[in-house]
């Protein structure tokens, strides 16, 4: 299992040298997400991330989780816009797709092969000759 400071290393704060100290989920969360984590109301965030923690409780998935975007505050992910955000990266992270076997074919032929019949060709036909 990994260590409490393994576990909350976020590789974009690394980059820029800076080594926040993290001691739970919550503020891992705040660290990760939010554009200024340094100027905001902590008290306010921590317990945004206290709402919607919960019911996505996974931690490998707030890793894995890429936004595309850095937010302002926690809240978003409280809002409809977030809530649906959050559902379909959810979904995605659990989603599992089973390959397709590649059909079996047989070694011998089954039946005779497909000759169309053609149609004798009339004078009137001028179009096709």
């Amino acid at each position: 299992m990994k260590s409490n400071k393994e576990k909350y290393l976020i590789k974009e704060l690394l980059e820029f040298g800076v080594h926040p100290k993290i001691s739970n989920d919550y503020q891992y969360l705040v660290w990760r997400f939010c554009k200024r984590p340094d100027k905001i109301n902590w008290p306010a965030e921590i317990a945004a991330a206290k709402k919607f923690y919960p019911k996505y409780k996974d931690f490998g998935f707030w890793q894995g989780l890429d936004l595309g975007f850095k937010v302002n505050s926690l809240c978003f992910f409280l809002t409809v816009k977030g809530k649906h955000l959050l559902k379909t990266k959810w979904k995605e992270h659990h989603l599992i797709l089973k390959g397709k076997d590649a059909p079996k074919l047989e070694e011998d032929k089954v039946g005779e092969d497909y000759t169309p019949k053609t149609k004798p060709k009339k004078l009137f036909n001028f179009k096709t000759f």
